[in-house]
């Protein structure tokens, strides 16, 4: 009987040890399929992230998933600095952001990092700053790692050895139409960065690249060497006028009184007509009649006409007919003297 009893008992102990396993495995399981199945508000929200600043890379991934609608945006930034704790600002070098909702629930952000002093911060939010005028964290408890909210290293990296050697520049050229073009350059030896309104623009070393408004518009243009221009239209220091000329008439001045008789002989008039001194711009006292031609070059050539070719032929008979005349006339005045001449 005792024989039965132990048996029995036994058997007893070995039902109840293996249930206590199965129940002991069966809660885990539905610990672990409940977060799975519920979804939490960005405000409850947890997160896990990897950073790497040197790199400029960040990993961000929701230990839960966030509600259907619901998102949270992540930054990443970096920037060009001065040695840490020194007196330098920072100015904006890059950035990137991307958005956990309910079925995107990990991302992942890279932002190239400056060969020279940098700072590399990612944080929860959208605002980026452009600049600041210390070395500082700029987004304090805002920073991943920097509160409850995302486990992981704090994502904040200070780093490099060498000053930002950036050179930018900026050149206005005004059109004749009331716009004007920047031309943005940079002649350092890391990239420049411009930034005008909500535009960011990062300039190579040696690139270049213009930015054109409309007529009547105004540019502000703040870059990485802290300086601030504000271009507006101005007038061209060209002559508008003469890249579109048009025509107007001219009014000539009065005429002096015409003489009757030329006071200036064919020779004189020819060697003031052909001197090299002589103006081509016509004289206020010219007119504007073609009798009268205001072309040196016609001048010269009707001058020079008549100083070659001297007298025409008909005033040559007429003085050789006149000469006849007077040589019969003498003739005839002897013959009339011998014929009335008295013999002694």
């Amino acid at each position: 009987m005792r024989r039965f009893l132990l048996i029995l008992s036994g058997l007893v102990a070995t039902t109840l040890g293996l249930a206590a396993p199965a129940a002991a495995l069966a809660a885990p399981a539905a610990a672990l399929a409940a977060p799975a199945t519920a979804c939490v508000s960005p405000a409850a929200a947890t997160y896990r992230h990897s950073f790497n600043g040197a790199a400029g890379t960040t990993t961000i991934t929701a230990i839960r998933p966030l509600c259907s609608g619901q998102s949270q945006t992540f930054t990443l930034a970096s920037y060009t600095t001065g040695a840490l704790n020194s007196a330098s600002g920072q100015f904006i070098y890059d950035s990137a952001q991307a958005t956990i909702t309910a079925t995107n629930r990990s991302v992942t952000l890279k932002v190239a990092v400056p060969a020279c002093y940098t700072q590399v911060e990612a944080f929860f939010g959208s605002t980026v700053q452009t600049e600041a005028t210390s070395t500082k964290s700029l987004y304090g408890s805002t920073k991943l790692g920097a509160s409850a909210r995302s486990t992981g290293p704090l994502a904040w990296y200070a780093g490099g050895s060498t000053t930002c050697a950036a050179r930018p520049a900026v050149t206005i050229t005004n059109a004749c139409d009331g716009t004007f073009t920047a031309r943005l350059s940079n002649t350092g030896t890391i990239p420049a960065v411009f930034v005008t309104d909500s535009r960011r623009i990062r300039l190579s070393p040696g690139a270049t690249t213009t930015l054109t408004t409309a007529k009547g518009g105004t540019l502000t243009i703040r870059d990485s060497s802290y300086t601030t221009r504000i271009a507006t239209w101005r007038a061209p220091t060209t002559d508008c006028a003469t890249a579109a000329p048009t025509s107007s008439p001219i009014t000539a001045a009065p005429l002096p009184t015409q003489p009757t008789t030329p006071t200036a002989t064919p020779s004189a008039t020819a060697a003031t007509s052909a001197s090299p001194s002589a103006s081509t711009s016509p004289s206020p006292y010219e007119s504007p009649s073609p009798a009268f031609s205001t072309n040196p070059a016609a001048l010269a050539t009707a001058d020079s006409n008549i100083s070659d070719k001297g007298m025409g032929t008909t005033s040559i008979i007429a003085i050789i007919m006149g000469l006849l005349m007077i040589a019969t006339g003498a003739a005839a005045i002897t013959w009339l003297v011998r014929l009335n001449r008295q013999p002694a």
